[in-house]
């Protein structure tokens, strides 16, 4: 009975050996396909499944961030195009539940509002939960421009933004407007009434 209880013990622990070793190859394999352009193509086409995204011009992998030469987004009238973007991440940091972003940055941001007017105001959102905690060390944006009702363009946007869980927070250290130069941070709550505190110099 012994012998049979040593036997099954040994089976046991060569499975378990041969699983985790197994586990290790798999994890191996995976981190290194995400080193691949491939890793970025695949990822990039099923963010095109449910987001109405189009690119050109991508460089880079889901491990080593991206750069994208044109990106445009565009749903119910509203269109955002983004030029020469790119995004360094650090992708180990979803293992502790954050989304943490080293840097993104843009050449030219222009968003283009051709949705028709509603026939009263429109409702403030219920909450801006995204679901995880989120860090963005530097944002760094060249030119922007918004054309809609009015036409509103800035240059220089620099800043980083942070999200906790219960508060987002943006700092911008820096934006042109006209002639001035402004700096600034504002805070809002995630869910209801979510309260916004902001503050702006320059």
């Amino acid at each position: 009975m012994s012998r049979l209880l040593a036997r099954a013990t040994r089976a046991a622990a060569v499975l378990l050996l041969v699983l985790l070793g197994l586990t290790a190859l798999l994890s191996a394999g995976l981190w290194w396909w995400t080193g691949t352009d491939g890793s970025l193509a695949w990822a990039l086409q099923r963010v095109a499944r449910w987001q109405p995204i189009a690119t050109e011009g991508v460089t880079g992998s889901l491990r080593s961030g991206l750069r994208i030469q044109r990106l445009v987004w565009e749903q119910g009238g509203l269109r955002a195009e983004a030029g020469d973007v790119r995004l360094e991440w650090n992708p180990l940091s979803l293992l502790a539940g954050e989304l943490h972003l080293r840097q993104f940055s843009a050449a030219s941001l222009m968003v283009t509002d051709r949705r028709p007017a509603p026939a009263g105001p429109r409702p403030p959102p219920l909450a801006l939960d995204p679901g995880l905690r989120l860090t963005l060390d530097e944002v760094a944006i060249g030119r922007l421009r918004w054309d809609g009702a009015t036409v509103l363009e800035a240059s220089g946007l620099a800043g980083d933004y942070v999200f906790g869980g219960r508060h987002h927070l943006l700092r911008v250290s820096g934006l042109t407007v006209g002639s001035g130069r402004y700096q600034g941070r504002a805070t809002l709550g995630a869910t209801g009434p979510m309260p916004l505190d902001a503050s702006v110099q320059g």
